[in-house]
């Protein structure tokens, strides 16, 4: 698919922007998570070497200090890499630059009545910033082989891809916001929180918000539903997360793999539950995230959804007779209803509790408020609450964007630069105006920084569609001409044409499918899998 070179030149200058503008925002919260709360005691003095902040070498304080400057390496050597254009001394900068943050952070500390100033921080953070710079050094190195691969695999297995893409992406999620507890002690106490009875927080919820009603405390009442409603918004969510998966994973395995209707069901419940659990016990020793036998119950419902509405869809409509332009608007209608669901998503998780407040003056009381301020509410919160509200609405307002942009065909000639102007004007009239009736609303309180979340994930939305569509633009077209290359319609040198992999056709993955399906001699049938063809007898 050919590019206009100012849209090639916009993209690149986009990307550049884009990695200084992830390196800020990731340090501001590295400096939230090492100052906050701003308490400082210019008398005092707390500096005490070789002492961590749980204690005598408390070694899991000492292992989340070196995570949390992994992922500031990273950007710090991109940051460094692209200002230097060339990759080790950027490495060096990184580090220097990590250090450097460091050394002050603990300084500042000396001066905080809650912190503890400490040389095994520094070292900590140095020795995690020193890893994060060697992680993108390899990354660096190996990228131009890792795209070729992905090319390769995408062209080849496309629907597998996006299958293994996909479980990334929940495995990514079900871990944020990343605050993962090392502690025993801790550890115990999450197993104790723990949650095997379904639906057991909610009704908890719902018993304190009927005690506080009983006592006339609307404001607890109000937290306490809204609380309730984030869990059923999160278990919508994970219900709506496995149905797709189940589309795809049906999908792969009926087309790519061959199997039956029914032996691709039992499969797809097989994996899909024992996808389910491992993310459950994955979720355990992450703070905000806890074991929840519900999680499960969901997930199990997500995947019976998909598989019955996959059946009924794949026979009523018989997918495979559709001309290219009725499968494109079948398409498009799917990716309009995606686009209203997510933004329902944001309105309702903007608005709920849906009690109003009846009382007087709101609107001054509201700008008086500290939080109104941008970044004043993520700055005094705790860092593992702000990143996982930040992720929550900038990925919301992000899939918005994406389909959006991807359900209006009036969009798709357009350049880059308008498609963003549309996302971000939506975007933003979606945010100012959940602001404006947080206003009237008990226990929500407006604040600035939501429109800001919803302009820059609105424009990071553009960025990323266009990134899919280049990218599935070039496996089609690499597909396209392979198979013009069969039909003997392509040269052979043609630049296009995927040739023969450098590694065997089946990987570890297609090994195990087919291990479950071996022929048996005194089997009344038999299915043989090679190479994506199936023989029924």
């Amino acid at each position: 698919m050919p590019t206009h070179p100012r849209l090639e030149r916009t993209i690149d200058w986009m990307l550049s922007r884009w990695v200084y503008v992830l390196t800020g925002v990731y340090l501001a919260f590295v400096l939230q998570a090492a100052l906050v709360p701003l308490d400082f005691d210019l008398g005092g003095e707390n500096f005490r070497p070789f002492v961590t902040g749980g204690g005598p070498f408390h070694w899991p304080d000492t292992v989340a200090n070196i995570f949390l400057y992994v992922p500031l390496g990273v950007l710090l050597q991109w940051s460094w890499h692209r200002r230097l254009h060339v990759a080790l001394p950027g490495a060096v900068a990184a580090v220097a630059t990590a250090a450097a943050l460091s050394t002050v952070v603990e300084w500042v500390q000396v001066y905080s009545s809650t912190r503890v100033s400490s040389l095994v921080d520094v070292a900590a953070n140095v020795t995690g910033a020193t890893l994060g710079a060697f992680v993108s050094l390899v990354g660096h190195w190996t990228s131009p082989r890792f795209q070729a691969y992905l090319l390769e695999e995408s062209c080849a297995r496309p629907r597998e891809t996006a299958l293994r893409a996909y479980c990334f992406l929940l495995l990514v999620f079900a871990l944020a916001p990343f605050s993962i507890m090392l502690d025993p002690p801790r550890l115990a106490q999450a197993w104790r929180e723990a949650s095997f009875v379904p639906f057991e927080t909610s009704a908890a919820h719902e018993r304190l918000a009927w005690e506080a009603a009983a006592r006339g405390d609307r404001v607890t009442c109000a937290h306490q539903r809204q609380l309730k409603m984030q869990g059923w918004l999160k278990w919508s969510l994970e219900l709506t997360s496995f149905a797709l998966l189940a589309w795809l994973l049906h999908a792969v395995l009926v087309c790519d793999y061959g199997f039956r209707r029914g032996g691709a069901s039992a499969l797809c419940w097989w994996i899909g539950l024992g996808l389910a659990g491992l993310l459950s016990l994955a979720q355990w020793p992450v703070r905000l995230r806890g074991l929840d036998v519900t999680d499960i119950l969901m997930r199990a419902t997500g995947l019976g959804v998909g598989l019955v509405t996959r059946w009924g869809f794949v026979e009523r409509r018989q997918l495979g007779s559709l001309s290219p332009g009725a499968s494109g608007a079948l398409a498009r209608r799917w990716l309009q209803r995606a686009c209203l669901a997510s933004a329902a998503f944001i309105v309702v998780g903007g608005l709920i509790p849906f009690e109003l407040d009846r009382g007087d003056d709101l609107l001054r009381r509201a700008l008086a408020s500290p939080l109104f301020l941008p970044g004043v509410a993520y700055f005094t919160a705790r860092f593992d609450v702000a990143m996982a509200d930040l992720m929550l609405k900038g990925g919301g307002y992000v899939v918005f964007s994406v389909l959006f942009i991807a359900a209006r065909p009036s969009l798709a000639g357009d350049p880059l630069e308008r498609r963003m102007r549309c996302a971000v004007a939506v975007c933003l009239g979606i945010s100012v105006s959940i602001e404006v009736a947080q206003i009237r609303l008990i226990g929500r309180m407006p604040c600035l920084t939501d429109p800001l979340i919803a302009l820059v994930a609105a424009a990071g939305g553009a960025a990323l569609h266009q990134a899919i569509w280049r990218f599935v633009a070039r496996v089609h077209t690499m597909r396209a001409a392979a198979l013009a290359q069969m039909d003997g319609t392509a040269p052979a040198d043609d630049p296009a044409v995927v040739h023969e992999p450098r590694r065997p056709t089946w990987t570890l993955t297609d090994a195990l499918v087919a291990g479950l399906i071996d022929e048996v001699p005194d089997a009344p049938r038999e299915i043989a899998v090679r190479h994506g063809q199936s023989s029924r007898p």
